[in-house]
């Protein structure tokens, strides 16, 4: 018979360890909230217990449903409940495992406060508006402030809301959204409200810490950070999973491997958002990760073995996203990932491609043509012209537009018709012509517009 195992889970590190012991014990999890349930809701054989529970009532669950091990991965600020778990785990004599989070770095021209209650004497005496993302359970703390010049983000429950009524601030200025948010979220909301103050909990990068620091610099407003509180002995989550890998024989990790199309984020399908939102990291190029601005852990490894490397080394991580520019078919990374994983369970979402994207830009079909990869590679560019009506190529490193167009220029080929896109800060298009009697190519960013470039 499974071990059966209680966590408390109404974090990211809680749902990355329901999913590490899912198939290897009988899994219970407990959640102070509809949105914390909402957050397992997708994690199959899985019971949660919705609500919140006193020490008595705690030690009255473990008794009753005779768990042989508690993992508290509540949040850190969620001291009350850390604590009842621990005493309740004791009366019941079950085992008991704390889940610590990582603390970030020293945030350089930050104020910080130790208390809830400290943030507000900092704030009674400054001018601004205030953006508070600490959350509604301690808003009634903030009363005293002119709460004209405060905004509350919760999330969006009837108990949120109801809080925010009680602690006087106005309707207009309750932001009811659930996480994550990322830097350009957290950047238009500042600026909307025009905040000259933002107070955050150092929730630690899994809770979206990083994007609330970044955003408030770009806005001017001065981050308040509530510091976390003494976290008690325990373990980091990949110590954690490291140590019951001893006991439990883990299931495979998931890994999705993603294509984000050419540009930026804007170019991702909808499924390739979604698998994004519920991953547990995000892997890629420094280049491809950096468009996304995920709020998630992310890991700059693009070489398979190195992938496997990070995976190998961060146990707990069961939802992987690899990130690969383009689409995952076609001249891509994808092909030498999915023979590393050979054996997990790989899933694919494809992206747009740059030979789609080139194709519907001047718009012209792709049905019929040929496309050859110069992109860190050498082909026979001369022998693909000569064969082919249409060609498309993929160009990089030494191989720019330029020489490819000096190449054809030297072998005779100056009358033909050429035209070029690339990149230019993620998703601008670039247009060239073609000179004949130098053979290079010149041209400046603007706006697209169709147009057939011919050498001349």
């Amino acid at each position: 018979m499974s071990d059966k195992i209680c966590i408390f889970a109404g974090t990211t590190e809680g749902r990355r360890l329901v999913s590490l012991l899912k198939d290897a014990a009988d899994v219970t999890t407990c959640v102070a909230t509809e949105y914390g349930g909402e957050m397992l809701c997708d994690i199959d054989g899985v019971r949660v217990r919705q609500g919140r529970m006193n020490a008595e009532e705690m030690t009255a669950f473990f008794t009753e449903n005779r768990f042989d091990k508690i993992i508290d991965a509540t949040h850190p600020y969620a001291e009350e409940a850390t604590a009842n778990i621990a005493a309740a785990a004791k009366a019941a004599g079950v085992p008991l495992m704390r889940i610590l989070r990582e603390k970030d770095a020293f945030v350089k021209d930050a104020v910080y406060v130790s208390s809830v209650a400290e943030a507000k004497e900092y704030l009674s005496d400054k001018d601004g508006n205030v953006l508070i993302t600490t959350g509604s359970k301690e808003l009634s703390a903030y009363v005293g402030l002119d709460m004209q010049r405060v905004w509350a983000r919760v999330l969006p429950l009837a108990s949120s809301l109801e809080a925010c009524e009680n602690a006087g601030v106005p309707t207009p200025h309750i932001i009811a959204m659930q996480g994550p948010f990322s830097e350009e979220t957290n950047l238009a909301q500042l600026n909307a409200i025009n905040a000259k103050y933002l107070v955050t909990k150092d929730s630690g990068k899994n809770g979206g810490f990083y994007e609330k620091i970044s955003a408030a610099r770009k806005a001017g407003a001065v981050p308040v950070i509530i510091g976390q509180p003494p976290q008690t002995k325990g373990l980091l989550p990949d110590e954690a999973a490291a140590e019951l890998s001893g006991s439990y024989s883990f299931g495979k990790r998931d890994i999705t491997l993603i294509g984000i199309g050419p540009g930026g984020g804007d170019t991702l399908t909808p499924e390739a958002k979604n698998a994004l939102d519920m991953c547990d990291a995000v892997i890629g190029a420094p280049s491809v990760t950096k468009a996304l601005n995920v709020s998630k852990p992310v890991y700059n490894e693009y070489l398979p073995e190195k992938v496997r490397g990070v995976l190998d080394s961060h146990p707990s991580i069961r939802r992987a996203a690899v990130v690969f520019r383009g689409d995952t078919g076609f001249f891509s990374g994808a092909a030498g990932m999915m023979k590393e994983f050979e054996g997990e369970n790989v899933k694919i979402i494809p992206g747009l491609s740059s030979l789609s994207l080139f194709a519907a830009r001047l718009g012209v079909s792709w049905d019929g043509a040929s496309w050859l990869s110069l992109h860190g590679r050498d082909g026979n560019l001369i022998s693909a012209v000569n064969r082919n009506k249409k060609l498309f190529v993929l160009t990089g490193g030494q191989n720019t537009p330029a020489a490819v167009c000096e190449r054809l220029v030297k072998y005779g080929f100056g009358e033909l018709s050429v035209a070029k896109i690339v990149l230019q800060n993620g998703y601008r298009p670039a247009f060239a012509r073609l000179h004949r009697k130098s053979g290079c190519v010149r041209g400046r960013p603007r706006r697209y517009r169709r147009r057939r470039v011919r050498a001349r």
